[in-house]
């Protein structure tokens, strides 16, 4: 137990003072409690608790689940809701603000204890997880490659704005959708899209080298990239990785330094070298 901090939402005094009895018992610091839905939601802001024990029905305009979801706009505090009701219109709404517990009263103890312990291990796992994928995100937003990521349905997952600038897609506008509607990597020697034979990518990354792109005007780019299979498990795949590498410019330049060195630069005829 690290004496979390909890804040109690019950528009009845007696049942509040005897839940913070009991959370106390089990180690637990409760640093505040509110009857009214308006008088939670400023609690929370001030407080920041470690997590909310919120009943549903309270005095006042708002209740537990438009001041939950009044709270969750703000911080990412997870609340527990208490609720002696079971009716269906009641179980949706609550699902919508995505409590971390939903427990009948009467509850016992230990189920009490359960739940609260349950809903902060698994808030911690998901707080971990959000600030890995911003950590992740960071990193592919800012290399120079174009990354997209794919599922197994070849489904857009993810872009970052090398991709969008070189594909001339937008992430939201072709998220979901399959990445054949916007991008066709074509191979000048077989003029095939090399992403037509992506299930056949094996263990190890496939690159491609000198492949053609029609830009959104209509402009060819030439590009070198790779294919990586995404692995969920052992045996089995996710998605798929592409990366895109603009080389356009570069085989421009290296056409010109090639001809410039084999050919007069007055005449424009092949010059001692090239013969």
């Amino acid at each position: 137990m690290n004496n979390e901090r909890v804040l109690i939402v019950e528009d009845e005094k007696i049942i509040a003072i005897d839940l913070q009895r009991r959370l106390e018992r089990f180690g637990y610091s409760v640093v505040g409690m509110a009857g009214e839905g308006k008088e939670a939601v400023a609690l929370a802001l001030e407080l920041e608790p470690d997590i909310i024990l919120m009943d549903i029905m309270l005095a006042g305009g708002m209740d537990g689940v438009e001041a939950a979801k009044t709270i969750k706009a703000s911080k990412d505090i997870p609340f527990i809701f208490l609720t002696a009701y079971t009716d269906e219109k009641t179980l949706e709404r609550a699902k919508e603000v995505q409590p971390y517990g939903y427990i009948l009263k009467p509850f016992k103890e230990r189920e009490l204890y359960t739940t609260i312990d349950i809903a902060l291990y698994k808030h911690e796992m998901a707080s971990k997880l959000t600030r890995q994928e911003r950590l992740f995100s960071a990193i592919l937003q800012s290399i120079n490659d174009g990354i997209i990521a794919v599922d197994m349905d070849l489904n857009v997952q993810f872009m970052n704005q090398i991709a969008e600038d070189i594909t001339g897609a937008k992430e939201f506008a072709v998220q979901g959708k399959n990445i054949s509607t916007f991008l066709n990597l074509t191979e000048p020697s077989s003029n095939k899209d090399v992403l037509s034979n992506i299930v056949g990518v094996g263990e190890h990354t496939t690159f491609f080298h000198d492949v053609t792109l029609m830009n959104s005007e209509g402009q060819p780019l030439v590009l070198d990239g790779s294919i990586t299979r995404i692995h969920e498990q052992a045996n089995s795949t996710d998605g798929y990785l592409i990366t895109l590498r603009d080389i356009t410019e570069l085989r421009r330049l290296s056409e010109s330094l090639n001809y410039q060195s084999s050919h007069d630069s007055l005449t424009g005829l092949s010059n001692r070298e090239e013969f």
